[in-house]
């Protein structure tokens, strides 16, 4: 391949193959929080049978999602995934702009910070009583884990790819041999998962319940897109790209359901369900405070390998953006050597970074989850609307089941978030008014626009008049 041949319509090098792709899908789902929140979801769910159904429930609504992902980026296989998605599918500009705005200004940066955080604050103590550190040294793990999954994706999709392979494998390595670990030191019993152990008034499941633990679990299996977004730089990305979706989901899903099964198998539900880091207490109890340990390099690992993953993933979304004339053009520069969105990604590490110091990436999650949940709706519904619009249109992967796959997605998403809007509104509202706080900027650079490509025919006839 030469090297025009790799550099795509965007101007962004197509560097990425079948290995790296998949990579970007598991080492990018597979995140912290899966070391912690089997406990909130068991903690919900009441029963281990409940909380391994809901598990369940989750992922397949997931890996519909990914499905239907799958079919649009083999036909748009271009940079920004949602956005440009939603940009083919939908004919109001705002939806794709409002969807961008909040993935670079709340979802995105505040995810970052989030991983960066919970990654830095399980090997902090480790590092703390090595390097004999009087203060928690937390926060500047965080800002250099950010600065470094920064600088190395600034060197080209090439390096962010070959990180992101190298992290996922070891990533794997050390999540399969925790699980391994908790079957073969523990005494794993069936018995457990049929025993009703949880309070009585914690065994029913209520609409809350169930949808605070669903959330939990759709946030964990959150993960496909990252491929979509570097769209612009798969190679052969119309058979790549359904590939690696399909079998990351495969991985993460077998990963979650195997590591899910190993805790409530092996630990009492009581510990399980008051538990505030459940893999450790898996280890502990398998390994001693080895154990504990390895669990701690796990995490960390993990939250490298997501944060790689949104580094490289998240700013193409900004950059996209700027292209299309919507946000700042210095954002839609490409480095002509590295062919990195160089300063979309410079963007993206520093609020990260100002979250962090902010403290406030927690809350701003929780805010506009509700509106996550609601473009990926949209996502799907879009698959619907183009098939019917554009039938002729060549679709080298099509999604399994549809039309009824996609139609159980939307319904189901629907109740979903219904029901987030009646135990959650304050939330949700403050969610919408996230993403309402675009609309004075997508107004002022869509007048922006405007006058330029009115100015570009006038400056044409002056020019052609003076010669």
């Amino acid at each position: 391949m030469t090297a025009k041949q790799s550099i795509g319509a965007s101007g962004l090098h197509r560097e990425i193959g079948a290995i790296q792709a998949t990579a970007l899908v598991a080492g990018g789902t597979i995140g912290t929080s899966i070391f912690i929140i089997p406990s909130a979801v068991a903690q919900s769910a009441g029963t281990p049978i409940s909380a391994l159904a809901i598990w369940v429930a989750a992922g397949l609504l997931a890996l519909i999602a990914s499905l239907c992902l799958a079919e649009l980026s083999s036909v748009i296989p271009q940079a920004g995934g949602t956005y440009a998605f939603l940009k083919r599918a939908y004919p109001f500009p705002v939806i794709p702009f409002s969807f961008a705005w909040m993935m670079c200004f709340a979802y995105g940066p505040g995810a970052m910070a989030v991983v960066a955080t919970m990654s830095a604050g399980f090997v902090s103590p480790y590092l703390k009583a090595a390097l004999h550190l009087a203060h928690d040294p937390a926060r500047p793990v965080a800002l250099a884990m950010l600065l470094g999954a920064g600088a190395v994706n600034a060197f080209g999709v090439r390096i962010g790819g070959a990180a992101q392979t190298l992290l996922t494998v070891v990533k794997v390595a050390l999540l399969v041999s925790l699980i391994a670990a908790a079957f073969i030191f523990l005494r794993p019993s069936l018995e457990g998962l049929f025993a009703a152990t949880a309070a009585p008034e914690q065994r029913n499941l209520s609409l809350t319940s169930v949808t605070s633990a669903l959330m939990l679990c759709m946030f964990s299996y959150s993960g496909s897109h990252f491929v979509t977004l570097v769209g612009g730089e798969v190679r052969n990305p119309e058979r790549v790209i359904p590939l690696a979706i399909f079998f990351g989901a495969a991985i993460v899903m077998t990963l979650y359901l195997a590591l899910n099964a190993a805790i409530f198998l092996t630990l009492p539900f009581e510990q399980i369900a008051g538990s505030k880091r459940i893999s450790f207490e898996l280890m502990d109890a398998a390994l001693g405070p080895a154990g504990a340990a390895f669990a701690a390099l796990a995490v960390f690992v993990s939250g490298a390998a997501v944060l790689n993953a949104q580094c490289l993933g998240y700013p193409r979304i900004l950059f996209s953006l700027a292209q299309d004339g919507l946000f700042f053009r210095a954002a839609a520069q490409v480095h002509p050597r590295t062919g990195s969105p160089i300063a979309a990604i410079a963007i993206f590490t520093m609020v990260a970074m100002a979250y962090v110091f902010s403290g406030s990436y927690s809350e701003i999650l929780g805010y506009v989850a509700f509106v996550s949940q609601l473009f990926t709706v949209l996502m799907v519904v879009g698959v619907i609307l183009m098939r019917r619009r554009e039938p002729a249109l060549p679709r080298p992967y099509r999604a399994w089941g549809y039309p009824w796959t996609p139609i159980l997605f939307i319904l189901v998403m629907a109740a979903y978030l219904a029901s987030l809007l009646i135990t959650k509104t304050s939330s949700v509202l403050v969610g919408i008014g996230v993403v309402a706080a675009g609309l004075p900027f997508y107004a002022f650079a869509r007048g922006r626009a405007r006058r330029g490509i009115e100015r570009e025919p006038a400056a044409e006839e002056w020019k052609q008049g003076k010669s």
